[in-house]
């Protein structure tokens, strides 16, 4: 924050500000008490641009914001006007990147198992179809690939009698609950002569003891989630019968890469929520990328999108309904949406071209979030209380008492001119009428408006003149402002 200027220095520079930019003499009092940006012009200039084609002067830098704060703590109508403008914007602004998200990582649904359930459905047809053939493929058990396919039926058997039976269980009713029956059946021939039938395993049923294998593994795992080396047993000979199959019944290896994309499509929406968590490694994203196919990536795509979602809307809740602490872990949150592990993540999930088009609104909400941080209702700085005193001082002392002799050319001369006596209720009104008129100056030059404008004070402030345009510009801007927050007055009459 800026040191209170010497009352001449703050006499003298006001006349100059008043005149230059069509604001009253209060109001040009205060800009010159606390917009001064000096070398670092460039810089609050950036700021302004990071807040996108919307950006105001109150993004400019830290202790303009802490004006617009100020004044939009003060109780009166300014402050009003001044939050509901922050947060308008913030509101538009993000159905703008909404809008983007859409286009960069498709529409969002309702929720992550509306979300599950659209990607399975979207595989669902060729799973079925590739899995019906598999399971209506024969296995040649008087063929070497069908004779270890037994074999390895009878070591599970022998191993883990009841896994084994348990997984042929959850096979056999599951074909009664299809209608299905086991039409695997292999022809015995003795030395007699005599023929046998013997029922033998299908491939459906060698499928449910595969799963149900894998179950167990996942079930011996310790706290980090690592397999245990009963885990591990179990998962290997998942993989042993897995391979055995594969090998009998070759159409079964297509079925099993389908089911296996749509575990991989199902588990990257299970991670809505965690992809840009700190906990979430970079590595983690590039194996979870890495040789994916298209319905994956789409999942990872609308994973993301929920997140950014979900992120932004804490974000926003913490601002307006909690105190400093919440505010602040709103902010947090905000910052690490864009830090240099998630952007290298989001990246690998939607490829460098979409992130480029996406990054310029995360920029621009980022920033405007954080204005809107700073003037959220729930707040409380020492800061806010001093820059208050600033103002009132300058208000309530000699150079309003000059204003009001009417020494201004502003956009609110006629009322203060009015307010003229020295009642308690006459400095209300003229300080409500002020803080109104520096709310609109501060949030409703937007864009390349209050990047110009603030050069333009800049100016003023380092004693050099402006040329007539710039002048006529700045005024411009000033009524525009006013118009809006509704001090705009008649043009006066020639009698006035």
């Amino acid at each position: 924050m800026q040191g209170v200027l010497d009352k001449r220095a703050m006499n003298e520079g006001a006349k100059k500000v008043a005149e230059k930019l069509g604001v009253s003499f209060p109001t040009a009092a205060i800009i010159m008490n606390n917009i001064r940006t000096g070398s670092t012009i460039e810089e609050a200039v950036a700021n302004i641009k990071k807040a996108g084609d919307q950006g105001m002067i109150a993004d400019a830098d830290v202790s303009i914001a802490q004006l617009l704060d100020a004044v939009s703590q003060s109780g009166d109508r300014a402050g009003v006007v001044a939050r509901q403008t922050v947060e308008k914007r913030a509101d538009q602004s993000s159905g703008q990147l909404g809008e983007i998200m859409d286009e960069t990582l498709g529409t969002a649904p309702v929720g992550k198992q509306t979300a599950m359930e659209q990607a399975s459905a979207r595989t669902a047809p060729q799973r079925r179809e590739a899995y019906d053939e598999a399971y209506g493929t024969p296995i040649d058990y008087a063929s070497q690939t069908g004779r270890n396919l037994e074999n390895m039926m009878n070591e599970l058997a022998d191993i883990d009698p009841v896994l084994f039976k348990r997984g042929v269980d959850a096979a056999n009713r599951q074909m009664r609950l299809d209608g299905e029956t086991n039409q695997q059946i292999m022809i015995k021939i003795a030395d007699d002569g005599k023929i046998s039938f013997d029922e033998m395993f299908n491939l459906k049923q060698i499928n449910y003891v595969k799963e149900a294998l894998q179950k167990e593994a996942r079930g011996a795992v310790n706290p980090r989630g690592q397999l245990l080396p009963e885990g591990q047993a179990l998962d290997e000979m998942a993989r042993r019968l897995r391979d055995a199959a594969v090998e009998a019944v070759p159409s079964y290896s297509r079925a099993l890469k389908l089911g296996q994309e749509n575990i991989l499509t199902n588990q990257a929406l299970f991670a809505s929520g965690s992809l840009l968590r700190q906990g979430t490694k970079v590595e983690d994203v590039l194996k979870a990328t890495r040789n994916a196919d298209e319905t994956t990536m789409q999942a990872m795509r609308t994973s993301l999108r929920m997140e950014i979602d979900d992120m932004l809307g804490n974000v926003k809740s913490g601002i307006m309904s909690g105190g400093d602490a919440s505010i602040g872990e709103g902010l947090k949150l905000l910052r690490e949406l864009t830090s240099g592990n998630n952007i290298k993540k989001m990246k690998m999930i939607i490829g460098e071209q979409n992130y480029q088009q996406l990054l310029p609104k995360l920029g621009v909400i980022r920033k405007q979030l954080e204005l809107l941080a700073r003037v959220a209702d729930n707040s409380k700085t020492q800061i806010r209380k001093e820059v208050m005193k600033e103002i009132d001082d300058v208000i309530s002392g000699g150079i309003v008492r000059s204003a009001m002799r009417g020494e201004t050319l502003d956009v609110a001369k006629r009322a203060i001119q009015q307010l003229t006596g020295a009642t308690q209720e006459a400095d209300a009104l003229r300080r409500s009428g002020i803080l109104e008129e520096l709310a609109g100056f501060l949030t409703n030059v937007r864009g390349k408006d209050a990047e110009a404008a603030l050069r333009y004070i800049n100016e003023v402030q380092k004693g050099q003149q402006l040329t007539e345009p710039k002048r006529n510009f700045l005024i411009t801007m000033i009524r525009r402002a006013a118009t809006i927050t509704g001090r705009e007055q008649a043009p006066e009459t020639t009698q006035e």
